[in-house]
Order: C-alpha cells, then sequence, then structure tokens
C-alpha cells in the first residue's frame, strides 16, 4: 500500500487506485519532483567553494566567455557586462590555480582571490538562468562543463557526498559577498541551501516498482549526477533508467562537450520527450514533474493516463497544468509542499520561501 504521510488526500486515493489498477512505464522528473531541491546545482557549487576542478587556466577561459549568442549583458537581479565579470573570475581563477595542482587549499581559502571567485561565478550560473535569450537552456548545459577530466563513477561520487551534506542542512538562504576588487568590486548574491528526500515520493517509486511499473527518470541535470542518488538512499533506480544530460567521454574521462544531437538531443523540454521517445520501452502511462521544463512531457503522450505536478506557484505552461488539476482531477494531480521545510503537505497549494 502507497503510505498516506503528507499526500494531498485526494491524490493519494487516485495514486492508490491507479497503481493497483495499471503496470507499464513511469517517468519522473529529478530536481524539485522527486527530491526537494537541485542536485545539479548544489554539485556545481560544492565544486566552486572546494575547488574541485581539473581545468587548467586556458580549458577554464573557454568556458566563461565574453559574449553569449550576440548577448554582452546578463540580466536579473543585477545587470553585469559579460567581458567585466568574465575579466574578475579568469584573474581570480589564474591566481588560484597553483594552488588547486599543488592540492594546497588550506592556503588559498585565505585568499581574497577565493572570496571574490566564490561569489562571481555562482552568481555567473544564477544570472544565466534569468538573462532572456539564455535562461535554463543554455544555463544547464553550461554548467556542467566544469565537470570536465572527472570519470563518471567519480561524479556518482561527488554527488552522494554532497547530497548527503545537503540533506543535513538547514533550508536557509545564506548572503555571498565578494572581495573588493576588480572590474566589479563588491558583490553580494544570495543562493538557497538544503535538499531533502521527499518521504512520499520515494514511497511512490518504491510501491510503484513492486507492483511492476518500469521506472525511469528523465532529467535536465547531468546524468552521472542524478544517477549517484537514484542507484542509492534507497530509490534503487539503476543507472540505465536514468537519462539526464550527457558529456562526450575520451578514455572514461568526461570533456566539457555536451552530447546534443538526433540520436540523444538534450533533455531540456522537448528534448525530454525526444529521449523518450528514443530511449523509453513506451509511452509512460505515469509522468511526474514540477515546472515549465517538464510541460512537454507531461502534455504530449496519449498514453498517459496519470500526471502528477508538484505545485510551485510557477507561472508559464504549467500553470495550465494547475489549473486542469481542478479540472479533471482523476488524471491530473496537484500536489503541495512546504518550501521552507522541503516537505509536501497535505494539500494542493504550496506555501512560499519566506525570506
Amino acid at each position: 500500500m502507497l503510505k498516506t504521510l503528507n499526500w494531498y488526500p485526494h491524490n493519494h486515493m487516485i495514486l492508490e487506485g491507479f497503481i493497483g489498477q495499471s503496470k507499464g512505464v513511469a517517468v519522473f522528473d529529478w530536481d524539485n519532483t522527486v527530491i526537494f531541491g537541485d542536485i545539479g546545482e548544489a554539485v556545481f557549487r560544492y565544486q566552486v567553494e572546494n575547488l574541485l576542478f581539473r581545468l587548467n587556466p586556458e580549458e577554464f577561459q573557454l568556458l566563461i566567455p565574453e559574449e553569449i549568442n550576440g548577448v554582452r549583458v546578463l540580466e536579473g537581479e543585477l545587470e553585469i557586462r559579460l567581458s567585466d565579470i568574465q575579466q574578475d573570475i579568469l584573474e581570480d581563477y589564474n591566481r588560484i590555480y597553483p594552488f588547486i595542482i599543488g592540492n594546497d587549499l588550506s592556503s588559498v581559502y585565505k585568499l581574497l582571490e577565493y572570496q571574490d571567485f566564490t561569489v562571481k561565478l555562482i552568481l555567473f550560473y544564477d544570472l544565466l538562468k534569468e538573462t532572456p535569450g539564455l535562461e535554463s537552456r543554455y544555463a544547464y548545459e553550461w554548467v556542467v562543463g566544469f565537470l570536465k577530466g572527472f570519470s563518471g563513477d567519480e561524479v556518482r561520487s561527488i554527488a552522494k557526498r554532497v547530497f548527503t551534506k545537503e540533506v543535513n542542512k538547514s533550508i536557509q538562504t545564506q548572503m555571498m559577498v565578494s572581495a573588493d576588487m576588480g572590474k566589479l568590486g563588491p558583490i553580494s548574491h544570495t543562493i538557497r541551501e538544503g535538499l531533502r528526500i521527499q518521504d512520499e515520493m520515494l514511497d511512490l517509486i518504491q510501491v510503484m516498482r513492486n507492483r511492476g511499473f518500469d521506472i525511469y527518470i528523465i532529467t535536465s541535470s547531468q546524468e552521472y549526477i542524478v544517477q549517484g542518488l537514484a542507484e542509492s538512499f534507497r530509490y534503487g533506480i539503476s543507472n540505465n533508467h536514468v537519462l539526464g544530460i550527457r558529456l562526450e567521454e575520451h578514455d572514461g574521462v568526461l570533456s566539457s562537450y555536451t552530447i546534443n544531437n538526433k540520436e540523444y538531443p538534450i533533455p531540456f523540454r522537448h528534448g525530454k520527450v525526444e529521449v523518450i521517445q528514443k530511449y523509453l520501452p513506451s509511452e509512460p502511462l505515469f509522468v511526474a514533474g514540477d515546472t515549465n521544463t517538464d510541460y512537454e512531457m507531461l502534455s504530449r503522450f496519449s498514453d498517459t493516463k496519470l500526471r502528477l505536478i508538484i505545485n510551485r506557484n510557477h507561472e508559464g505552461e504549467i500553470k495550465s497544468l494547475y489549473e486542469r488539476s481542478y479540472k479533471d482531477p482523476q488524471h491530473y494531480l496537484l500536489q503541495g509542499r512546504d518550501e521552507n521545510t522541503g516537505k509536501f503537505r497535505p494539500h494542493r497549494e504550496t506555501l512560499l520561501y519566506i525570506f
């Protein structure tokens, strides 16, 4: 039986009946659907804060351009010229790099360049997500390039380490302040910390598997990162059932170049649909997601009988599925949670994070 826990009672009732009467492919998004929070972003911040890079300055420079698809200014909480933030980050990395290869991190943590580097590189990523013409589609593909030089097993291990650390943190904001140096001078930037196992989703996956469902994860995070979590922490999902952003590999070592072609597109928005069509044994009977990047896979397949949407109070196309859950509650389930605790609540509505 599916545990009641903090499911919205109607959702629990529909899921229990569906699981008892159906059997087939079930597809889940990972970040902010199966878990609370984003493991891909948490791994990136961990890399930055711990200088976990295997990129020399020339390789690093290739990842920090001064123009992207004609965009020269990053927008969002701040407007920053790409050339200015590029100069600051690269100057910091050049100063820091000898300490990285010398494995002298205790010394580098004392440098103003380290303080400056961590804030501005994390800000760079967050502004990419907000800048028109770039947004999440560019940012998600960009951020995985920093995994160059690692093996798949190493990435899985890092992801497990990060997740274990993050689930033991409070869900909170942290104000980061850069050093007063470089073209941009001092900059402050706020990030959210803390990931959570959502007990309801863990139980749902376990029950569905036990009832004969074929469970797949389709994610816009790097594939090895999510595999590290999905194979562990009681999820029990095999690596070949996790499909995410892939990087080209040479002799078992990751490059900074993503795979994005007809055979394997970036699993983002319609790319998720394409990956499902190419690599899953059939159309999914069940799909779970949380945001606009999941809209296509939530709405595209005629064989899908039940859709679960985690309510994050987002605007855009996903909002139409919120509305659909009130008109067609037998086939569209809207599940609320508390963004302050990372836990489900027995309601459709979500409580927003209080800063």
